[in-house]
């Protein structure tokens, strides 16, 4: 903008040393525009850029490595149109700490709208906050320009891939008679409460056979106990900052073996610390759905500095299941804590991070 005004100085210079020199009408009509044009420009820009509003639109959910098509909506309700508005688009992945900006222009008729549509692509795994921040209205001759104290705000989340990650379950401990809940979906060996009825196959524990209904029917008869909703598993997740890329990696890789569980029929405790929220949060995840709603919550979650925050906490839980075995998934390992932990409670420890290759097919 300085370099626009010093070259309209020069010009208006020149234009009246040509008036002083030549002294005709053509050099008075070239002086008096020189003048009057910016001025009109001035005037208009000045009286329309209160008037201006500015909206974002935006796909909800997208998944990881599509681009993202984000449209800036400019509507000016005033008469007079708007030469000129720049603005910053703001972007930032509140689960990585990444962030971009941004740059547009546009101009707006009177009584009109103008729409910008920008695009992202190669974005990581999160939540992502969209601003439009320092806005300007320029004249014409982008001369001088009017500082607009607004903003514009959305958020989209950019959702893991599909790994095709499995999970092999050696053993999972479920703690007996001790859950007023129980599963709708999944057997277990709960005694306390029966899951189902149906006729004896080879191979099924004959302890369980139901002698009343066996006698009835003629054929042995078998009782599924139910599985207690105290969840055998925790999957544990570090959000700890190393890298943006080894956090994204242990976001996908978290909610990859989630899905992993609930296929081979797996329900389990979703377990991680919001360093946004400065909160623990502890969810249940016992199908589909519920993990679909779950991830939302995950990938708005803030990253933190303080070390081992997530695992700090759950080791000083007392009331937490000690029966229960430990997914714990992380960028960087304290070996000592993991060692403590293992005294007392099985743990499966998955180091997520850049640079080295990441094992998509979890035993434990």
């Amino acid at each position: 903008m300085i370099k626009r005004r010093i070259a309209y100085v020069l010009l208006l210079v020149l234009l009246f040393a040509a008036e002083v020199y030549i002294n005709n009408k053509l050099s008075l009509i070239l002086l008096c525009t020189g003048i009057f044009i910016p001025l009109v420009s001035l005037l208009l820009s000045y009286l329309s850029y209160k008037d201006l509003s500015i909206k974002l639109e935006t796909a909800e959910t997208v998944e990881k490595d599509e681009s993202i098509e984000i449209k800036v909506i400019l509507s000016n309700l005033n008469v007079f149109p708007i030469a000129a508005i720049g603005a910053v688009l703001d972007v930032t992945n509140t689960l990585t700490g990444e962030s971009i900006d941004l740059a547009f222009e546009s101009a707006v008729g009177g009584k009109g709208s103008a729409d910008c549509v920008l695009e992202l692509k190669k974005l990581g795994v999160g939540r992502l906050f969209l601003v439009v921040k320092d806005v300007r209205v320029f004249d014409a001759f982008k001369l001088v320009s009017y500082s607009l104290p607004i903003e514009a705000e959305e958020t989209t989340f950019v959702l893991s891939r599909d790994m095709g990650c499995t999970v092999t379950a050696l053993e999972t401990n479920e703690v007996e008679g001790e859950s007023t809940k129980f599963s709708e979906d999944f057997a277990g060996n709960d005694p306390s409460e029966v899951f189902d009825i149906r006729e004896y196959v080879p191979g099924d524990d004959v302890r369980r056979i139901h002698w009343k209904l066996t006698g009835k029917y003629d054929n042995p008869m078998i009782k599924e106990f139910s599985r207690p909703l105290n969840f055998s598993v925790v999957l544990l997740t570090e959000l700890i900052s190393s890298t943006p890329q080894s956090i994204e990696m242990c976001a996908e890789y978290t909610l990859n073996v989630s899905k992993a569980l609930l296929d081979i029929g797996v329900m389990h405790t979703l377990l991680w610390y919001d360093g946004a929220a400065d909160e623990s949060v502890s969810l249940n995840i016992t199908d589909y759905e519920v993990l679909e709603n779950a991830k939302l919550r995950f990938l708005a979650s803030g990253f933190y500095f303080d070390h081992f925050e997530a695992l700090s906490r759950f080791m000083a839980d007392t009331e937490r299941n000690k029966n229960s075995t430990l997914i714990y998934v992380t960028p960087i390992v304290d070996e000592e804590r993991v060692e403590r932990l293992s005294l007392v409670q099985p743990v499966k420890v998955c180091n997520i991070r850049e640079g080295k290759k990441t094992d998509w097919n979890l035993k434990f």
